[in-house]
This record gives structure tokens, sequence and C-alpha cells, in this order.
């Protein structure tokens, strides 16, 4: 942090040099020696994540944009080759021109990129080398915002071959930052990283499809970047996995954490509004051809999931009847009320017809929950207890 203040350009990298030669030079040992013998030893996976924890902590704390008045003169670079500077003369005031240099961290990061590329290709089953890998691509895209736009290349190269080794959902953090930077309409970068999109998509759906609870942090991840891309970003998501996004929402739905639920919710309630906002373009017959099966799924899950899920559940449902509700929703109703082998023994068709006749005549999203959660009492077989009515209708918090 001290050499992001007012200390010359030139002294910093030198200082730098001194500082990082032995730890790029360690990780390469490490590295070739893990390449030649097939494994990681143990002081080996452990001195590499230390190596990686002081690179990281650099890249968050290395930033030469500091007021105009604490910024040195212009001077050459030693061993670090920085890229060539146009010289400025003195600024005459505290807002004249900015020195044009290049930031020491950008700098330090064409060195290490190539080397974390290689490394990348050595993490699989190695949670925490490739947790500490994604917090220093993602320090240092912070740090660097969108002067990190040189090394973009890299960077995307090494995010996809971590993902391939390890699929972690550090990776899908980073990707969305990049997307926030670069991935407008209007970017000479939207196809690298919409193909950078297509591949975490494909892959990810590809490694978790009916194996969902082994993978709930990727699923969460890989949701809340789908989540962003439908709010800010619609034209990044490929056609092709609009169908297997929203089935992996509604999928999501019946996983056991709280936070994995928000997430689906939150994504399949965004896909829900961009299929109203493009009515008639491909997010609408996405959701007319799943309906029924996302109904089906709510109800279970309204029936067996925990009790932190009704919330999210319940606005989700008051989306999809606010959005769909037409004759073809009330028909899904009718038809999952007259279809005896749908939870049976846990809630009968009367069950059924109140709960439609509740959710889709509901004035508001709490209105919904709260038929979600009589229904969810009717399930368990506590409505009309002392329980059951504490858990409806809970008493004021004093």
């Amino acid at each position: 942090r001290v050499l992001s203040v007012g200390v010359p350009h030139a002294a910093v990298i030198t200082h730098l040099n001194q500082t990082l030669t032995p730890i790029i030079t360690d990780i390469a040992n490490i590295k070739d020696a893990v390449l030649a013998s097939g494994s990681y030893s143990k002081e080996q996976r452990f001195q590499v994540v230390r190596q990686l924890k002081l690179l990281a902590c650099l890249a968050r704390h290395l930033n030469a944009n500091v007021p105009l008045n604490e910024v040195a003169a212009p001077s050459s670079a030693l061993e670090l080759s920085a890229a060539p500077a146009t010289e400025q003369p003195p600024p005459t005031s505290t807002t004249s021109a900015v020195v044009a240099e290049e930031q020491p961290l950008l700098m330090v990061l064409r060195l290490v990129l190539p080397l974390l590329e290689q490394l990348s290709a050595t993490t699989a089953n190695l949670p925490d080398i490739v947790e500490v890998l994604c917090k220093l691509l993602k320090n240092s895209v912070s740090t660097l915002h969108a002067e990190v736009e040189p090394l973009l290349p890299q960077i995307v190269a090494t995010l996809k071959c971590l993902y391939y080794t390890a699929i972690h959902p550090g990776v899908l953090d980073v990707t969305k930052m990049l997307l926030m930077l670069f991935g407008q309409p209007n970017s000479s970068h939207l196809s690298e990283l919409r193909l950078l999109v297509e591949t975490v998509v494909n892959y990810t759906l590809q490694r978790v499809n009916n194996d969902l609870w082994n993978y709930t942090h990727v699923v969460q991840a890989l949701l809340n970047l789908s989540t962003h891309l439908c709010k800010k970003m619609p034209h990044t998501l490929h056609p092709e996995h609009l169908h297997a996004l929203f089935v992996l929402g509604i999928e999501a739905l019946r996983l056991p954490e709280e936070s994995t639920i928000k997430s689906a919710s939150s994504f399949l309630n965004h896909f829900l509004q961009l299929s109203r906002d493009y009515k008639g373009v491909i997010y609408e017959p996405v959701v007319r051809q799943n309906t029924e099966h996302f109904l089906r799924t709510i109800i279970t899950c309204i029936c067996n999931s925990p009790r932190h899920s009704l919330v999210p559940i319940g606005e989700l449902l008051y989306s999809l009847c606010k959005l769909y509700g037409g004759p073809e929703l009330v028909a899904v109703f009718r038809k999952l009320e007259e279809d005896d082998k749908f939870m049976p023994g846990r809630i009968k068709q009367a069950d059924k017809r109140k709960f439609a006749t509740a959710v889709m005549g509901s004035s508001g999203s709490k209105a919904t929950t709260a038929a979600v959660t009589d229904l969810a009492l009717v399930s368990r077989g506590v409505a009309g207890t002392e329980y059951g009515a504490a858990t409806a209708h809970p008493p004021p918090f004093l």
C-alpha cells in the first residue's frame, strides 16, 4: 500500500523486482516439479497457496491512481518493462494532465499471467489453490478496472483453463466483473466475452446435470451471473442456453441452502420479467414450455422445503401469477388439482383448489406468501394447531 502513494515510479519498480522475483521463481519451480511428478506434496501445496496469497494481497493494494499532488514525475522502469509513456510537461495546476505511466500492477500481471495459466492446469481437486488464484484475478480486475484491458485475452484464457480444470464459483465471479467492464453492446471485446459466457455456461450445465447437490456453490454462482445478465446485458446470453438455464433455476429451488434458493428465485423472477419485456421473443416460449414443471416444482418445494424458502418461493409464485396469470396457468393449476398422484397423502384436492384460488386472486406478494405458508402447514399436518397458528401469524417483534 505504501508503494501506491507518493513513491517515484522507478523506486516502485525496483522494489517490486526485488520482492517478486523470488516469489515468481518459487511458484514456477513448484509448477515444473508438479508437472513432472503429477501431484503436489503437502509442502508444495502450502507454499503455492502462501505465495499466491502474497500476490493477491499485492493486487489488492498496488494502485498508482492517486491524487496528482501525490504522483511522482515519470521515471524509467528497470527490469519490469513498462509500456512507452508520452512525456508530459509539468502540470500547471492540481487539475492538470495525468502522468502517462503504466500501472505497476499491470506490469506485474504481464509477468505472472502466463505462469498462472500453466499453474491452472495443475489445480484439479485442489480448491484451496483455485480459490486463491481466483482471488488474485479478482483483486487485479478490481484494482485496475478498465486499465486491465490490454491483458483481457490472457485473463480470459486463464479463466477458461482454470474452470475446465477445477470448476469453481470464483471463476464466475471474475467473469461477471469482466462483463461489467467490457460487455457493453458496442464493446470491441463483446464477442470474446460472449464466448467466455458460452464456455462457462456449457461446461457448468454438463458438470452439474443430475448432480446439483454436489455443486450447489457453482449453481448459485452461475445463477447470480445469469441474473446480472438478464438485468443488465441480455445480449450476452446465447439463445441456445436459455431453456437449460431456466430449467436449472427451477431445479435449484429444490436445493437446501437458503442462499441458493434466493439466487434461483431471483434469476427466475428476472427471467419472467424479461420474457414479458420482450414478449413473443425467445424468452416467453421458454416460460410457457416449462410452466407445468415450474408450478409442480414450486408446490413440491412448498410442501417439502425448509421454512426459510417459503418467502422467496412466495414472491416467485406471485410474479408467475402476475405475469402469466391467464387461462393457460389456470389450466395447469386445474391439471395439478386433478392429479391424484401429485403429492398424495400430503395435500388433498380441496387444498390444491383453495391454494390455486388464493394465489391466482392475490393482490400482492405478501398475500401469496401467506397462501404458501398455509399450504406448507397443511402438508406438514400442523394446520389448526398452536404451532401452525404461531407460524402462520407470528407475534410482532418486541
